[in-house]
């Protein structure tokens, strides 16, 4: 594609030149001058590619003529009537479009382009195929004398951008653009249609970025060799412009507010204010952690002598339970009821591990159970096993 060679590198211009000025001027009138390498951080973060933009034109012309026919006998003078010929094909900017620049420097987008077909032929002579050179090939159209071929459907189509930024350059690169479907169109009079696939809305583009003022402006135009006929060239001409731009209010900000000045001398001591309001009550907190053992206290003085104390409520006693087998336990005399904690306390010896459980609890007695901790040893043998019921509930409070 030829380019237009309007396209500058990413830079500053003129407003940018005196927001400059106003940092640094801002810097030595609050006592300390900015880095430049952060000066030109918070600059070239404003003025990057990285952001949308907005396609404000997009226009293919693949044929635009509008004149009279020179083929016809006497064209010009001698009587004849004139042939008129119109040919419009081509496309241009429908709906609202975009594309958007990623940090990463891949470049997204979308749009709408709306597609143009108008051909009026006066003559036989444009009859035999009237677009052949405009579409490559030509769509074998026979237009007759007076007769006018159109689109017949919606002429929008739906089109996606992609392609590539260079961030620190200011370069961008847009791949031909994509759009699916056909058009369709008619001829009148007689009512032919025909039809063919759309073409793409937008060529690959390639240019930098312009800074103008707090515009940055993306502008491609051109032309495009698309068919050659002996030493007759044709082109399709191109024209695309995209604009992002740049909030420059927190530049101003920073020109106007300065730079953070040197830390100041601590201050006096402020008075003491009015004491407040009393609170509301907190939630009530944790309990904290035991205290440390207090010191002995003098001993007391010998109380009275107690009434007789009850019989002891709690049981004890030894029993051989076989391994593997539940062993009944009976009390010599029934428990009040059944509700007691039991201990059991099986006999250690050189070669056993034994686990020991107990059911069947009631107020006369309850059941032993013995397995070994290890489920290979079964050996059968009698297990010592001591054994000591505590009541609770009620009878243990009474004893």
């Amino acid at each position: 594609m030829h380019r237009s060679s309007r396209f500058v590198a990413l830079r500053p211009l003129a407003a940018v030149v005196v927001l400059l000025a106003l940092i640094a001027s801002a810097g030595s009138v609050f006592g300390q001058a900015r880095p430049e390498d952060e000066v030109r951080r918070r600059i070239k973060a404003a003025f990057s590619p990285v952001g949308k933009w907005k396609i404000t034109k997009m226009d293919v012309i693949i044929a635009a003529v509008e004149s009279t026919n020179p083929n016809i006998p006497g064209a010009g003078g001698g009587g004849a009537a004139m042939g008129n010929v119109t040919m419009k094909i081509g496309s241009s900017l429908g709906g609202d479009s975009y594309f958007e620049v990623h940090r990463d420097g891949s470049v997204k987008g979308e749009g709408t382009a709306t597609y143009h077909f108008d051909v009026a032929a006066g003559t036989t002579a444009f009859g035999g195929d009237v677009t052949g050179s405009a579409l490559g090939g030509g769509l074998g159209i026979a237009i007759p004398i007076g007769g006018h071929a159109a689109l017949a459907d919606e002429p929008d189509r739906k089109f996606t951008i992609s392609g590539a930024a260079d961030l620190e350059t200011g370069i961008i690169v847009l791949n031909p653009f994509e759009a699916d479907g056909e058009l369709k169109g008619i001829i009148n009079p007689g009512g032919h249609s025909f039809s063919w696939p759309v073409w793409a809305p937008m060529s690959k583009t390639e240019g930098k970025v312009l800074v103008h003022g707090a515009t940055l402006l993306y502008q491609v135009d051109g032309k495009l060799l698309f068919k050659q006929i002996g030493d007759k060239k044709h082109y399709i001409n191109l024209s695309f412009e995209a604009v992002k731009y740049v909030d420059l209010a927190p530049l101003f900000d920073l020109a106007v507010a300065g730079p953070a000045g040197p830390k100041g001398d601590k201050g006096d001591r402020g008075l003491k204010g009015e004491k407040g309001e009393k609170g509301d009550t907190g939630e009530k907190g944790d309990v904290g952690a035991r205290g440390p053992k207090g010191d002995k206290g003098d001993k007391g003085d010998k109380g009275d002598r107690g009434q007789p104390g009850l019989t002891p409520t709690w049981r004890a006693g030894s029993v051989k339970a076989p391994v593997g087998r539940a062993t009944e336990v009976r009390f010599e005399v029934p428990m009040a009821e059944g509700k007691y904690a039991l201990s059991l306390t099986p006999e250690m010896k050189e070669r056993s591990r034994w686990i020991v459980g107990f059911a069947n609890k009631t107020e006369r007695g309850f059941s032993i159970l013995v397995v070994p901790a290890d489920p290979n040893d079964r050996a059968a043998v009698d297990v010592p096993i001591d054994w000591l019921a505590l009541p609770t509930g009620d009878q243990a409070n009474n004893r």
